[in-house]
């Protein structure tokens, strides 16, 4: 009983001066006083009769105060605790996407390091071959080259040899009229004892032999059956008998 009225003696003087301080400073004492200082009114007085006197009044409504200030402190206080956990496990969430980020950076890079080494194995390859087509090309080029110098050489020859074949050819003709004529002659000599027989040699001409017998290269030729200029040695040839 002594306890509760030293109890009540000092709430009373707590409260009087709490009268005479601001709100924030109240709420600042509150805030640092133990709950062991604050003993309940509940558990130690009995509810009040109507006629209390105002300063137990307001002291049953600063323990009340403290009460809900101090309900809503733990609230606060487990609500802080729930989100440091949280915080913690975001953090260890944190440590792991960091973990998995490096890992799979460090993958990538080897991902990274090993196709570029494949790219440039390929590249090198692909410049080997690239040489070696080139060196082929050149010699296809060069082979090209020589086949077409060989092919203008043997055209070439050919061309030469048409007109070899053609002079040949043209002295056949020649030598085939001459021989004609020559049987032509052997065969009227003996039906004409009036013709005159002419034997070529070296350096006639059909002009030469007219021009000494008094007559034309258009009569020998017509006489002779010649069908051109051309002699040979030792070719008879029929001179028109001169005219009295």
């Amino acid at each position: 009983m002594q306890a509760s009225i030293i109890t009540d003696h000092r709430l009373r003087d707590t409260y009087m001066r709490l009268r005479q301080t601001p709100l924030v400073f109240i709420a600042i004492l509150l805030a640092q006083m133990p709950l062991a200082a604050i003993p309940s009114y509940r558990t130690q007085n009995p509810v009040p009769a109507p006629n209390s006197s105002p300063e137990a009044i307001a002291i049953r409504n600063l323990r009340e105060n403290i009460d809900a200030m101090r309900h809503g402190q733990n609230n606060h206080e487990n609500e802080i605790r729930v989100f440091a956990e949280k915080f913690d496990s975001i953090e260890t969430i944190i440590d792991s996407l960091r973990s998995q980020l490096r890992e799979s950076s460090r993958a990538h890079k080897d991902n990274l390091n090993a196709s570029a080494s494949d790219l440039d194995s390929k590249i090198a390859d692909l410049e080997l071959v690239t040489k070696g087509a080139a060196s082929d090309l050149r010699q296809l080029k060069e082979h090209a080259n020589e086949s077409s110098n060989v092919l203008t050489q043997y055209q070439q020859r050919l061309r030469d040899l048409e007109k070899v074949s053609e002079q040949q050819a043209q002295q056949i003709n020649n030598l085939q009229s001459a021989l004609k004529a020559i049987t032509e002659i052997l065969g009227k000599d003996s039906d004409d004892p009036s013709s005159k027989i002419y034997r070529v040699k070296s350096g006639d001409s059909l002009e030469k032999i007219a021009n000494a017998n008094q007559t034309s290269i258009k009569v020998l030729k017509e006489l002779n059956n010649l069908t051109n200029d051309r002699i040979i040695i030792n070719q008879k040839l029929k001179l028109p008998e001169k005219q009295n």
